[in-house]
């Protein structure tokens, strides 16, 4: 393709689309309908280019033009809340009922890892000799443990809980970055942690406490951690199978989901967090408490699955629009 004259060619609907954009708010109808006219045949002169493989110059000044003019034609100023009320029914939802079967297997191979494990530990008074001495045992088991939960004021160990778990999370979508190639070691050593608490406990009748204390906020707490470990273990499989779609196109796609499970779960983790500081040290009978952590755990489920099925089916992916570098089609 002869770019000097490919410019030449169309250099004044360029011209002509940059002036409607900048006076785009004192338009009358027919110049409205030319700005959206021009926009539909500019994009098909990106397409064109980039497929030509074009200087980087001309792309990218091409590329602004069509964002820009995007903008102009669809760029309906949405206030904030309507965004985040969009993020929360629609956005997140989807992106995790999508990734739904990568997370129930990571929390399947969780606790098949800390059963086994916890179980190995709680029969064996040689591992255990292993971990820590008698003395320490008994001060966990009779008052580390639960004093864990209570010796910080609610306030500041909600938000240290929340950092924390936030951390976890944010690690298990960072290692998409290396195809979620560390996310099973990440998940082993949790897993691990929860099985050495539960064991010890165990080996010394303390089981119902453990159970009592972690409940309630472990539920929700590691659902969020094995969504993001779903996410993260999902976009590093597009890397070696990318479906229908190009190979990049389908790795910004999912890189892009990964953004909404780890904004959604700041949100999640929040609850969980609150939950910790509040219900799993208060008064309440046993029951109780763990009552509300199952009924969090069942509300974020029904969250999921009821919202997100409902996205799937109206053909939402989560994603953004797709990018203004794709040619649009008229009806």
């Amino acid at each position: 393709m002869d770019i000097d004259a490919f410019v030449a060619a169309h250099r004044q609907a360029w011209d002509r689309l940059e002036h409607l954009i900048k006076h785009r708010s004192k338009l009358t109808g027919p110049e409205v309908d030319e700005l959206v006219a021009l926009y539909q045949r500019v994009s098909t002169h990106l397409s064109i280019v980039r497929s030509g493989h074009a200087d980087a110059l001309l792309v990218g000044r091409l590329s602004a033009l069509v964002a820009r003019a995007r903008s102009a034609v669809t760029g309906a100023h949405t206030p904030a809340w309507r965004e985040l009320l969009r993020f929360f029914t629609v956005s997140f939802p989807v992106v995790a009922y999508r990734a739904r079967w990568w997370w129930l297997g990571a929390a399947l191979a969780f606790l098949a890892v800390s059963w086994v494990m916890g179980a190995w530990v709680a029969g064996s008074p040689e591992v255990q000799a292993s971990i820590a001495s008698e003395e320490e045992i008994t001060q966990l088991v009779e008052h580390d443990f639960a004093d864990y939960y209570s010796e910080n004021p609610a306030a500041s160990f909600a938000s240290r809980v929340w950092i924390n778990n936030a951390w976890v999370s944010m690690l298990m979508i960072i290692s998409a970055i290396f195809m979620g190639l560390p996310i099973p070691y990440f998940l082993y050593t949790n897993a691990e942690n929860v099985a050495v608490a539960g064991g010890l406990m165990a080996s010394r009748g303390k089981l119902d406490i453990f159970f009592g204390l972690i409940t309630p906020h472990g539920l929700l707490e590691l659902t969020a951690v094995f969504l993001a470990a779903g996410a993260g273990m999902r976009l590093g499989w597009t890397v070696v199978d990318p479906g229908p779609r190009g190979r990049l196109e389908a790795l910004a796609e999912q890189g892009r989901a990964v953004v909404a499970v780890a904004l959604g779960l700041v949100a999640v983790l929040f609850v969980s967090g609150l939950i910790e500081a509040l219900v799993t040290p208060s008064g309440l009978p046993t029951w109780a408490r763990i009552a509300i952590g199952v009924l969090a755990e069942i509300g974020f489920l029904a969250y999921v699955v009821v919202l997100g099925r409902r996205a799937m089916r109206a053909r939402e992916t989560g994603d953004i629009e797709r990018a203004p570098d794709i040619a649009p089609t008229t009806a």
